[in-house]
């Protein structure tokens, strides 16, 4: 009996452990569904462009954020790269070159110019987003070569932060394999506890125990005849 509690508590324990860890993997560890790069910059100049392959660094599409200090009008552009580099031309300048990890962007800084024509409403971008103080686009790289400008107004200093993310797929294989294994568990222990409590009498014991039997009964004695046990 003893032997049977023990198992169904070893059973219930691991179970449980299994079920945890298996929902663990789909909730409380679930890794970030997107993975996100940052930049700052103190002096960028007047613009922010990105080097070949930094937006296409991983697939999918990619959401590009800039901040600045104040309210002031930013500009978000994609551009074929050579429209992009005839438009930066000798002009001061912030590269994005790279990773130097995973959430951390790379750069350098190309000295020149400090102003260049506002390139707000030029034809040559084939994409767009402004905003005041903020500005985010979504980009989906389409075939060729394309890079991304950052801007305020060409005078006023590009942003001072930029962001790029791309979605992440994630995913558990061993989420699913846990928690049925779990389960199996739990309900083996819960059927042995029951067989358990099928098989214990009243007061606890194994009702199947061989009952107790009364001391044999004497058989009757002779009669007795004539004096004499016949």
């Amino acid at each position: 009996m003893l032997v049977r509690r023990l198992l169904v508590a070893l059973l219930a324990l691991l179970g449980i452990a299994a079920l945890a860890v298996g929902v663990g993997l789909r909730t409380v560890w679930l890794p970030e569904d997107r993975v996100t790069a940052r930049l700052t910059v103190d002096e960028p100049g007047p613009l922010i462009v990105t080097a070949p392959g930094v937006l296409e660094a991983r697939p999918g599409p990619v959401t590009v954020e800039v901040t600045s200090q104040g309210d002031a009008s930013l500009l978000l552009a994609v551009g074929r790269e050579q429209d992009v580099q005839a438009w930066v031309g000798d002009a001061a300048h912030t590269t994005v070159t790279g990773f130097v990890s995973e959430g951390v962007l790379s750069s350098e800084t190309t000295e020149g110019e400090a102003e260049v024509p506002d390139p707000a409403g030029s034809d040559l971008w084939v994409q767009t987003a402004t905003g005041e103080g903020s500005a985010t686009l979504e980009y989906e790289a389409p075939d060729g070569r394309y890079l991304l400008l950052a801007a305020a107004d060409g005078v006023e200093p590009a942003p001072q932060a930029l962001a790029l993310t791309w979605p992440r797929e994630v995913t558990t294989p061993w989420s699913l394999p846990l928690i049925v294994a779990g389960s199996v568990l739990l309900l083996g222990a819960l059927v042995l506890f029951l067989t358990t409590l099928r098989r214990a009498g009243p007061s606890g014991q194994p009702s199947d125990a061989a009952p107790h039997r009364d001391a044999a009964p004497h058989r009757d004695a002779a009669p007795i005849r004539d004096g004499k046990t016949s």
